[in-house]
């Protein structure tokens, strides 16, 4: 009778579906904010600590060339963690 012959139970499927959109919505903007600190300071890589020592003439070229070759060798002979060296 109510509703354009709408029973009374089609409330239930139309409400959860309204929740989960909104529980969609709510899911993305938390991600998207969760991803965007303004107050989380950016954490500098050796080589970019390296670079900018270089660029503020803390180090000459050759210190840097032979800082940055043991950098990278020391990358290289990493292991990840949980191997066995056998």
């Amino acid at each position: 009778m109510y509703w354009d012959g709408a029973h009374w139970w089609a409330w239930l499927p139309m409400s959860l579906f309204m929740i989960a959109i909104w529980g969609l919505l709510i899911w993305a903007v938390v991600r998207l904010l969760g991803e965007w600190r303004p107050g989380r300071p950016h954490r500098s890589t050796p080589l970019e600590i390296l670079d900018e020592r270089l660029a503020r003439g803390e180090i000459d070229i050759d210190e840097y060339r032979e800082r940055r070759a043991s950098l990278e060798r020391e990358g290289r002979d990493r292991r990840p963690l949980g191997t066995n060296s056998h």
